[in-house]
């Protein structure tokens, strides 16, 4: 009798002990899922300063050519997320997931990573952008999903390695394997995003600034004989937009600032005179364009005495 209390005493503490693993592992999980849910959010907020432009995130000149990288990376992970998602539901109707939907989850994975060199090759095409291999080296060495499996080359058949490294036969431990997953994808998606962000304010004061044509008179009614100055530039006068700058169909010569000055003097015939502005820039995707205006001033004759 006392060697068949033992034996109770005994199963009552695996029972506990497996009781308490299980709670421990379905903590982990649940960790897990808040911190997705929380890069979610990050990611969500992030693309849209990206988007809308920030006074203290970015200027729109240089993150116009990123928008769109940041923009295809997210929705890749976004997609790989939901399928995620999609074995989640699955393993909870029928308590497991076959074998071949998991191959399609770790294809789907590897094919994100693999395809992230591809959206940075239209900017490195770009003189200015040469150095970005190097440092695109460094993002997707760090990336969370999948290490130590290369964005490049060939990988063979390395699927049952994976899958054996990563799944088991228990439940929990599958769903578990399935929330962590989803969170290193979503980490990495946040990582990218975050990389686009530090390359950006390489470029600026982190100050966003809006660019458009910007021309002005030192006066708008003036007396025979006196002298107007135009001021034309764009935005904030930003060099970078290579801005040429016409007055009445003349080249200007541009200042520091890349403003264009010049001294008018009024004629003597009292009326209004028209003066055409044009300036030519360079946009964001490197291609040119221009905007014209025509300020007016107007010359009156000086009163009697």
């Amino acid at each position: 009798m006392p060697a068949v209390r033992l034996c109770v005493l005994l199963s009552g503490f695996v029972l506990l002990s497996c009781r308490q693993n299980r709670l421990q592992l379905e903590t982990i999980n649940e960790g897990f899922e808040t911190s997705t849910r929380v890069l979610e959010a990050n990611c969500d907020t992030s693309m849209s300063t990206l988007i809308h432009g920030s006074n203290y995130l970015t200027d729109q000149f240089w993150a116009v050519r990123w928008q769109p990288i940041a923009a295809k990376e997210t929705l890749m992970a976004r997609e790989a997320a939901d399928y995620i998602d999609s074995l989640q539901n699955e393993l909870k109707s029928s308590h497991k997931i076959a074998d071949n939907r998991i191959r399609i989850l770790f294809d789907t994975l590897l094919r994100y990573k693999q395809s992230l060199p591809g959206l940075f090759h239209s900017l490195q095409s770009q003189d200015r952008y040469k150095y970005l291999e190097q440092d695109l080296s460094g993002i997707y060495s760090t990336l969370a999903i999948l290490p130590g499996y290369p964005v490049s080359a060939t990988l063979g058949s390395v699927f049952s390695q994976w899958k054996d490294s990563t799944f088991g036969d228990d439940e929990l431990l599958t769903r578990i394997a399935l929330s962590k997953l989803k969170h290193d994808l979503i980490l990495s998606a946040y990582q990218l995003i975050q990389f686009v962000r530090k390359e950006i304010a390489l470029y600026q004061d982190m100050v966003f600034t809006k660019y458009d044509m910007v021309e002005a008179l030192s006066a708008n009614v003036v007396k025979p004989g006196d002298t107007i100055q135009l001021t034309a530039g764009i935005g904030g006068f930003r060099t970078e937009l290579s801005p040429t700058i016409t007055i009445d169909n003349k080249k200007m010569t541009l200042t520091e600032e890349s403003m264009a000055i010049k001294m008018i003097k009024a004629p003597q015939k009292p009326g209004k005179y028209p003066i055409l502005v044009k300036v030519e820039y360079t946009k964001p995707d490197g291609s040119r364009a221009s905007s014209a205006n025509t300020l007016h001033y107007q010359v009156v004759a000086p009163c009697a005495p």
